[in-house]
């Protein structure tokens, strides 16, 4: 079976790293490499998403929006909702 792959533009990519960044910022986190440890990833993988490179995969970003308490949807596209509603700690 062959994997269809659309490309996303670039920009999207970019944006989405700005949020990133912006998200772990306001969750107190000031380095990336202690909230790549803190949310189970390798900070040289944390640090290509933030530096627009690649997009994190689906269990990586829900692991973001539990420890920053922003929605994955925010994250992907900068629409509301912002916040999650219901984060459990």
């Amino acid at each position: 079976m062959v994997r269809s792959r659309r490309r996303i533009p670039k920009t999207h990519l970019a944006a989405f790293a700005e949020r990133l960044k912006s998200a772990r910022i306001t969750a107190n986190f000031a380095s990336g490499t202690d909230f790549a440890y803190k949310i189970g990833v390798a900070p040289a993988a944390y640090w290509r998403w933030e530096r627009g490179e690649v997009w994190p995969s689906g269990h990586d970003l829900i692991s973001v929006s539990r420890e920053t308490g922003y929605s994955i949807h925010w994250l992907l596209t900068g629409e509301a909702p912002m916040r999650l509603t219901d984060r459990a700690d």
